[in-house]
């Protein structure tokens, strides 16, 4: 019973980085290139397992690799939101992919869950997007929760990072 108490606040630490980091990125999410940085250190703080394994130099690198690939996000998406095509599909993948490439580069992720993370990354944001889309939530109470920002950066983390379910035990 003691073993699951600091599983337990870890968890909880992670949630609330996980809010906070949500939070700044609708604030900011659509227009600019914050979010990089934000999620990466999210997804950081999710992947370290004490407080100073936070300063290394290949943490660094991830950062600045998710602050550009937001920015490269941004950079494509900049046509849609000022009346050009609608590729905000394409540019969802863009990110989709390249993120889980620089996480198991710098942060040693494993390629394998990589591999079912991106895909499964996508179908997420892209079933909340078209939910959000066809329900008509922009405004409404459950926008906050139900967005496809937070979908993609939930299911991100839950695909990357959660721990594998153990079946049978």
């Amino acid at each position: 019973m003691a073993e699951s108490r600091p599983r337990r606040s870890g968890l909880v630490g992670k949630l609330v980085v996980f809010c906070v980091g949500v939070y700044l990125s609708l604030l900011y999410g659509y227009h600019y290139w914050y979010v990089g940085p934000i999620f990466g250190v999210v997804v950081l703080i999710w992947h370290v397992k004490s407080p100073r394994e936070l300063v290394k130099l290949q943490h660094a690198a991830f950062v600045a690799a998710s602050t550009l690939i937001y920015a490269l996000v941004v950079w494509k998406y900049k046509p849609a939101i000022f009346g050009g095509p609608d590729n905000m599909a394409w540019v969802v993948a863009i990110g989709t992919i390249l993120l889980p490439v620089a996480q198991t580069v710098f942060l040693r992720a494993s390629w394998r869950r990589a591999l079912i993370a991106i895909p499964g990354v996508y179908l997420t944001w892209f079933l909340v997007a078209f939910l959000y889309e066809k329900l008509s939530l922009t405004g409404s109470w459950i926008e906050p929760i139900m967005n496809p920002v937070v979908a993609w950066q939930s299911a991100y983390l839950v695909f990357m990072l959660a721990p594998r379910p153990k079946f049978g035990q």
